[in-house]
């Protein structure tokens, strides 16, 4: 798996500029930031405003998991969260399981359920680059990299209060499968949690790869 994209917080003045269209394109191009901010903003998608609304029904919801189940084997989510429940609940952490489009599965949170709800992180909800910018789930599938995404480094103003640490999910074939996410308030940003993400996303390609084998049909014996 590749190493940590970790793209930190930067001042307000900095997101507002590129919104504004004050940065320089040689600026933006230098900018490991800026220049994920552009290849956003080329799609049309605004930064501003409350969290981005885009998901799907919850026919389609149960028709991804169903799918997603299928290809985990019965790697269900009670084995997806559950050696992080302790941290979850104490640390107000939100867990998310994502399919290859940036669509939640499932969510887990405890105490932090409330402020998951405002942020979009819930089952049905969007998080593909497409429809929320900047942002570690999405740029986690786009870019096939673990990457963390702190405070202002994320594209809409909405997530500014956030960090997010993701690592997205290769199938067997090399394709990715979906991201697993951990989120929280900014201010309980703490670098261990890259491990952690790292560790379930390493257990879900292993149960991946477990699902392939045992579908594979058996050799005619000779």
């Amino acid at each position: 798996m590749s190493s940590l994209l970790r793209l930190e917080s930067v001042p307000l003045s900095r997101w507002v500029d590129f919104h504004s269209g004050r940065l320089e394109a040689e600026e933006i191009a230098r900018d490991p930031i800026a220049s994920r901010w552009s290849r956003v903003a080329r799609t049309g998608l605004p930064g501003g405003g409350p969290a981005h609304p885009d998901g799907v029904g919850q026919r389609e919801l149960d028709d991804r998991c169903a799918k997603i189940d299928a290809l985990l084997g019965g790697a269900g989510e009670g084995d997806l969260t559950r050696f992080l429940l302790p941290e979850l609940d104490a640390r107000r952490l939100v867990a998310v399981l994502a399919d290859e489009e940036g669509v939640i599965l499932r969510a887990r949170a405890t105490s932090y359920a409330e402020r998951a709800v405002q942020a979009r992180l819930v089952p049905g909800a969007t998080w593909h680059e497409l429809a929320r910018g900047t942002n570690a789930i999405g740029t986690a599938i786009e870019e096939r990299k673990n990457v963390a995404i702190i405070g202002r480094a994320h594209y809409e103003l909405a997530n500014h209060a956030l960090f997010c640490y993701a690592t997205p999910i290769i199938d067997p074939y090399g394709e990715v499968a979906g991201a697993f996410d951990v989120t929280g308030d900014v201010a309980e940003d703490d670098p261990a949690i890259a491990a952690a993400v790292r560790y379930v996303g390493a257990s879900l390609e292993g149960a991946l790869r477990a699902s392939a084998a045992s579908a594979k049909p058996s050799l005619p014996a000779t």
